[in-house]
């Protein structure tokens, strides 16, 4: 409960956690509050005394319009309170007094939250209340000491992780589901030449991700996404196939699933995709495509691959280059 003493102060009811030798209040704070009374201090503006990175104003602005849709946010924004504060703790009440001005608590954790409510619609959020932290009586060096450690030893859910839930959620946006239907052939159909070698949901060095999958994909999604996700998977399956028996012919190791040569070879696949239509009326046979990347399966090899390890582009213009020079020879 929150209530004010007077016009310039409140009162909240709140609970003291002990933890180790660390003591905090929590508590839930109503949102017009807590953008009353918080503030962060950036190394940008306050290179001797502050710790906090720069505001990403995006950020911010999509926290505030997820707000007005009715989102919710139960994570605690984590406070220190300072001098001006005045913060006094009754444990008879259970609760803390302290002083509405603007600097009365620093944030630790949760600034893109704070800037988030302030660009909030408050009219419409105004019964909201926040779950918050709140440490008392911490140095400088100990509010520095507890911001590395927040953002140390939580380990932050993999991009893989997210990017498989999104069905479930039914978040996904244009294009992440059919990329996702096109990754899911791949990795289950008995048939892919990459079965086994992907990774749905986990960073993995040695498979392909869903993130990696999808930025490969990406520059010529528009193209391909008016198609049945199946045609396009059993095209792009034969096509990957091609590279791959040239790649196992070169080397044991699973070089058709490194991130640069995977990258480029998908980012060469608009181009071989015209000459498979021009030359063979758009038949995505196994021998058909091994004829048309001749001329580039027959000069990759491992110095190649080595030379360009790294930068997909410059590799895929490579194979372009080495298209082109077929072309002039005919």
């Amino acid at each position: 409960m929150t209530k004010k003493k007077s016009e310039d102060t409140a009162v909240v009811g709140v609970s003291l956690v002990t933890q180790g030798n660390n003591k905090f209040y929590t508590a839930t704070i109503p949102i017009a509050i807590i953008t009353q009374t918080c503030f962060v201090s950036s190394r940008e503006i306050d290179p001797e005394e502050g710790f906090q990175r720069m505001l990403d104003k995006n950020r911010a602005e999509e926290i505030a319009n997820y707000l007005d849709k009715g989102g919710a946010i139960p994570n605690s924004i984590v406070l220190s309170a300072q001098s001006e504060a005045g913060l006094e703790y009754s444990s008879k009440k259970r609760s803390v007094t302290f002083n509405l001005v603007s600097n009365a608590f620093l944030i630790l954790d949760g600034q893109h939250r704070v800037f988030g409510f302030r660009k909030a619609n408050l009219s419409k959020l105004k019964k909201i209340r926040i779950p918050v932290v709140i440490f008392n009586n911490l140095s400088r060096a100990e509010e520095a000491k507890l911001f590395i450690d927040i953002n140390t030893k939580q380990k932050p859910v993999p991009n893989e992780l997210l990017l498989d839930i999104k069905k479930l959620a039914l978040t996904e946006v244009t294009g992440e589901s059919f990329c996702r239907e096109i990754f899911d052939y791949l990795n289950t159909e008995t048939d892919s030449c990459l079965r086994g070698m992907m990774s749905p949901s986990s960073k993995d060095r040695n498979k392909i991700t869903r993130p990696q999958f999808n930025n490969a994909i990406k520059p010529f999604l528009s193209k391909i996404s008016n198609n049945d996700a199946y045609s396009v998977y059993s095209a792009l399956n034969q096509y990957i196939e091609s590279f791959k028996i040239r790649f196992n012919e070169l080397s044991d190791k699973n070089l058709i699933t490194n991130a640069t040569n995977f990258t480029a070879m998908l980012y060469i696949f608009p181009a071989i995709s015209r000459k498979m239509k021009d030359k063979y009326s758009g038949s995505y046979s196994l021998d058909n495509y091994l004829e048309v990347l001749e001329p580039i399966l027959s000069r990759i090899d491992l110095s190649i691959l080595k030379k360009f390890a790294g930068s997909p582009k410059k590799l895929s213009e490579m194979f372009e280059k080495y298209l082109d020079e077929e072309s002039i020879v005919l």
